[in-house]
């Protein structure tokens, strides 16, 4: 038999025929490396066909060739490496096994989670050839033999399973020289099995085309290249991942006016086109699709009536609400029974009532044809894309990135980075030049489905992807909508607000209202740009921005005047990207922008208010800048002290304090985070350091942004309601102000939020921090890369850690059966064996080494809750004090602390002081750390309190010995300093290096401590602080804003400067 590979013993090297490497022979650990290159495979197969000529009898072909001919004296004495020679001392070659690393996910202890097939089996007990191949492998690494000292002769071990999993987190990035260093460390210590970085790479990509998401290579209408994932194998994933898909929701939910999710919200329910929404109900054994009469128990149509004897007509204005019991037969079985019974065929509709529109829906439903008695579902998204600096320095390499996530998540799961996919970056292509691939995706998906194996209903579905909406900050949904941004004149991408005049508009980057350079306008034309401002204009229709588009477009193929073109951007706020109209000319077609393909989409509806950029980095950035920059170097020191000692328990979990320090002294470069507390605390640290107009804007904006921020939504209706009065309230106090602040669009964009609530759910609900910080992710890819092609071996990463991710959250990948033994055999699917999977359910060490230890038992004599009754029999009790009590919201409250509680049977709210919590030596929740019991002191509400406009807490004589299930929420409490003296002391401890240091710094110290105000501002569980808060009085806002505006003219005619 002529072979495949030859083998010099004399010299330790071989050459492979197919590839005709003879005149550079390689040494023996280079053979395996070679045998998995795609241009070997190749040359096997044209090599195989030359081997059956010879087998044929073709007498030419035995000649041997050249190559043949230096190699033949020696091959007399070595042996084959591909397992097909007949002369060798060992067949080491791969044969049908897998290599080393890829059998540890499947094999012994990692062996398969569901049944084992032969084959599998075979691979299984091939541990000897899986330990010389990896010998190899380590040898060429590090060239000695050494350094294969740590292995062992032990079966195959996890090691290339757990190194690929730990270097392919998302959130963990390691360079070729880290890996090497584990891997030289693990081996020093002599563990076992160690594999080399290269074998780490061959069974990395192994498993890639094994089951990894593939990265399409794409060219942009400009000519950019860029890589784009796809985006139909990762929602496929999701599918077969049990801990994505049992929080999956694909229908509407009609849950009246008690809201939380965005499937409950008119966007989904009731405004979006059928078509982009799951199309089918399954009931018993029969699927009925939307656009398809079905016959009813009751012998009825829907949607429709008998016309005449000959056809029907749809009932166009009559709505039928049943119950899918009452479903009888689908259009197939009707089709075929419907002359039986005596009635038209279901097919001959003849078009609406009024007979002046025909039914354009083809029958059967398509999906109903692709899918072939198959569910299937609608998976829409929400869309996102921004920039960021792919760059560890300062120096900025931007990224523009496409994410996604699934819009029927719960917004808990969603917003977790696990949920959270890559699509696409490019640091050259443009976001609308990358948005046509995503788009290109999507119509593919949305044309023909995707198959994918639900892991819930154990049986293979057919999905479509619809955009749920499209996210970014406020330049990029501008982009998204053909908008020319917040700066132009027609500055709002969702109506016809209008600003200032081209001639008239002046740079408003300033963050205090523009008050240094105010605009020299009359009274008249101040007062109408304020209330046009304040006011929602008409709303921005679809159709008209795609006709403005077009026109620009043919005006600068007509070469028509610069002057002209930029006159039609201003008066209508239309924007096509500039990018594109330079390039027009050589392109073979207009670049419409991308979003116009998306049918289900309306950019100007669908690009919700952002309340990350829109809030926190704007108007919350705005006041506190300003703030900062009215206050002298004296009122700064006590702005510090004040900030650091204010009480923060009951806030936030992540917020342990707040520094002063950094909020004043680098106010220009704070982040969202940051002014997240600030917007819940500054008002009682700048009590007495502002005018009382500034201070009523921000109580104003401490009433406005926990509502703003409440994930649940009781009754929706009057949600909305109270939602537009705080934001009139606010407007109208920031006019009171200065209406120079409605320079600054972003003021404006407020009162687009409740419509967008209304359509797509809570405000949280889209924001965009979880996408936000997926920026670290990018850069941290991007910084370890060789920056050759970032948007390629970006997206193969994303690639890696997607199949990390999704195996080893048990997550369901095909393995094909042996299709020579029976061709019509399906493919089996499988999850990772208990090996792998172990890994994530073994208790992590840092975990174990933070659980907090218990307290030493007492006495129950001892504790204050001792003048109770004990609920408990024992005659000589003793308890278990605790540092906090769980609550149904989920954070601790802390002893000491302020919380919510419901007493039961279900009473009203009421808000108690938490004075101490046991649990009873040996209970059940004794074992697990909980409290038994909590000692709690009630407290009643008393007046508003200004400058503050929140409620006073009044103790009363009530003590209470409660079950902590009663604990709804914890409370955060501050201190009524505008109501006392101030004292300022230095007899704060400086920490150094976590040390006390003698230094001291001023502290903020109370008097009357006892005079405290519940905090409303806290954004956390405003379902039930809502009950707690004040109802803002109704304002005239043509009256408060003329008025303003002459206060206003005032002010600049006394202080022009």
């Amino acid at each position: 038999m002529v072979p495949d590979f030859l083998y010099n013993r004399k010299e330790g090297t071989w050459a492979c025929l197919p590839c005709d490497n003879g005149e550079r022979p390689k040494s023996l650990r280079h053979a395996r490396i070679h045998e998995l290159t795609q241009r070997h495979q190749a040359n096997v197969a044209e090599y195989a066909g030359r081997r059956v000529e010879v087998l044929l009898g073709d007498e030419e072909m035995l000649a041997p060739n050249a190559l043949e001919r230096m190699w033949i004296g020696s091959f007399n004495d070595g042996m084959t490496l591909d397992g097909m020679g007949d002369g060798g001392e060992e067949d080491i070659g791969f044969g049908d096994h897998l290599p080393e690393g890829v059998e540890n996910w499947h094999a012994g202890q990692w062996e398969l989670g569901e049944q084992m097939s032969a084959s599998e089996q075979q691979a299984a007990a091939i541990g000897d050839r899986n330990r010389m191949w990896a010998a190899e492998l380590a040898a060429e690494a590090h060239e000695t033999d050494e350094d294969m000292e740590g292995l062992s002769d032990t079966d195959p071990t996890s090691g290339s399973c757990t190194l690929d999993v730990v270097t392919h987190l998302q959130r963990t990035t390691f360079s070729e020289i880290e890996q090497d260093l584990i891997l030289w460390l693990l081996k020093i210590n002599s563990a076992a099995q160690v594999p080399s970085v290269n074998q780490v790479k061959v069974v990395r990509d192994s498993m890639q085309r094994m089951g990894g998401v593939n990265s399409i290579h794409n060219i942009g209408t400009l000519g950019h290249t860029y890589y784009i994932l796809d985006i139909g194998h990762i929602i496929a994933d999701e599918f077969a991942n049990p801990k994505v898909r049992q929080f999956l929701e694909f229908y509407p939910w009609d849950s009246g006016q008690g809201v939380t999710q965005t499937w409950e919200f008119a966007q989904w329910l009731t405004e979006a086109d059928p078509t982009y929404l799951t199309p089918m109900v399954w009931v018993g054994i029969q699927d009925y699709f939307t656009s398809e009469p079905c016959l009813l128990k009751d012998g009825s149509m829907t949607p429709m009536h008998l016309n005449n004897q000959w056809g029907w007509v749809i009932e166009k204005n009559h709505d039928i609400l049943f119950d899918t019991e009452e479903l009888l037969l689908n259009f197939p079985e009707f089709d075929g029974a419907y002359r039986a019974r005596g009635l038209p065929a279901p097919a001959a509709i003849w078009g609406d009532e009024e007979l002046v529109r025909k039914w354009d829906h083809s029958l059967p439903n398509r999906w109903q044809t692709l899918a072939d008695g198959h569910r299937v579902f609608a998976c829409p998204i929400w869309l996102y894309c921004d920039d960021t600096s792919g760059n560890r320095s300062k120096k900025w390499n931007e990224h523009y990135s496409y994410l996604f996530a699934l819009a029927g998540l719960p917004r808990d799961q969603w917003q977790r980075d696990f949920n959270v996919h890559f699509a696409c970056t490019s640091n050259v292509a443009a976001p609308l030049e990358m948005l046509e691939g995503v788009v290109e995706q999507l119509e593919k998906i949305g044309l023909h489905g995707v198959w994918a194996y639900d892991c819930v209903l154990q049986e293979m579905v057919l999905f479509f992807v619809p955009v749920h909406g499209m996210l970014g900050d406020n330049p990029m949904q501008s982009e998204f909508a053909s908008h020319i941004g917040l700066r132009g004149k027609f500055f709002c991408r969702c109506c016809w607000a209008k600003g200032h005049d081209v001639e008239d508009e002046r740079p408003t980057d300033r963050d205090s209202g523009d008050e240094d350079g105010p605009r020299n306008e009359p009274l008249e034309v101040m007062t109408e740009h304020v209330k046009r401002f304040t006011q929602i204009g008409r709303q921005r229709e679809r159709h008209e921005t795609m006709a403005t588009t077009g026109q620009i477009f043919q005006k600068i193929q007509d070469m028509a005047p610069q002057k002209d073109i930029r006159m039609l951007t201003t008066n209508t706020g239309a924007h096509a990207e500039h990018a594109m109209l330079r390039e027009l000319e050589a392109m073979p077609h207009r670049p419409w922008n991308p979003v116009w393909r998306l049918r289900e989409l309306d950019p100007h509806r669908d690009t919700p208010v952002e309340i990350l950029h829109v809030i926190l980095l704007g108007v919350v950035k705005y006041f506190w800048r300003d703030a900062i920059a009215r206050t002298n170097d004296e009122q700064k020191t006590i702005l510090k002290a004040r900030l650091t000692c204010l009480d923060v328990r009951g806030l936030d979990p992540e917020l342990t304090r707040v520094p002063g320090h950094t909020y004043v002294q680098y106010a220009g470069s704070l982040v969202g985070r940051d002014f997240r507390a600030i917007a819940q605390v500054a008002i009682f640290a700048l009590y007495d350091m502002l005018p009382p107009e500034i201070l009523e804007a921000w109580a104003a904006l401490g009433t406005l942004v926990p509502m703003v921020w409440s994930p649940c939504i009781a009754d929706l209706d009057k949600y909305l309601l109270m939602l537009s009065d705080a934001i009139k309230h606010f407007l109208a106090c920031t006019a009171s102000w200065t209406p120079r602040w409605f320079n600054k669009p972003k003021f404006h964009l407020l009162l687009h939020l409740p419509e967008h609530i209304r359509r797509l759910g809570p405000a949280i609900l889209f924001a965009t921090e979880t996408f936000e910080s997926y920026n670290a992710i990018i850069r941290a890819w991007s910084i370890h890369s060789n920056r050759q092609a970032p948007s390629r071996d970006i997206a193969q990463r994303a690639a890696h850690c997607h199949r990390i991710c999704h195996l080893m959250s048990g997550g369901f990948y095909k393995v094909d059966t042996d299709l020579d033994v029976n061709p019509d055999t399906p493919p089996e699917w499988r999850t990772i064996g208990p090996g792998p999977a172990s890994l994530v359910r073994q208790p992590n060490v840092l975990w174990t080494m933070s659980r907090e230890g218990q307290g030493a038992p007492i006495p129950w004599v001892q504790s204050q809750s001792r003048h109770f009754h004990f609920p408990s029999q024992t005659r000589a009790p003793k308890v278990r004090l605790g540092s906090a009590v769980e609550s149904i919201s989920g954070p601790r409250i802390l002893i000491g602390g302020y919380a919510i509680r419901q007493p039961q049977p279900p009473h009203a709210l009421t808000i108690s002081h938490v004075i101490e919590a046991f649990s009873i030596l040996g209970s059940d929740r004794d074992g697990l750390g909980l409290a038994d019991w909590v000692l709690v002191r009630d407290h009643i509400l008393g007046p508003l309190v200004r400058p503050y406009q929140m409620p006073q807490l009044v103790p009363t004589s009530q003590y209470a010995l409660i079950c902590p299930t009663e604990m709804l929420c914890a409370l955060n409490v501050q201190h009524n300093c505008a109501a006392h003296a101030f004292s300022l002391d230095l007899n704060q401890v400086v920490y150094q290096e976590r040390e006390a240091s003698r230094m001291r710094t001023k502290a903020d110290r109370h008097l009357a401590p006892e005079d405290i105000l519940l905090n409303t501002a806290k954004m956390r569980d405003q379902q039930w602080i809502s009950t707690f808060s004040r109802s803002l009085a109704h304002v005239d806002m043509d009256i408060l804003l003329a008025q303003a505006c002459r206060d206003e003219l005032e002010r600049t005619c006394t202080n022009p400067h």
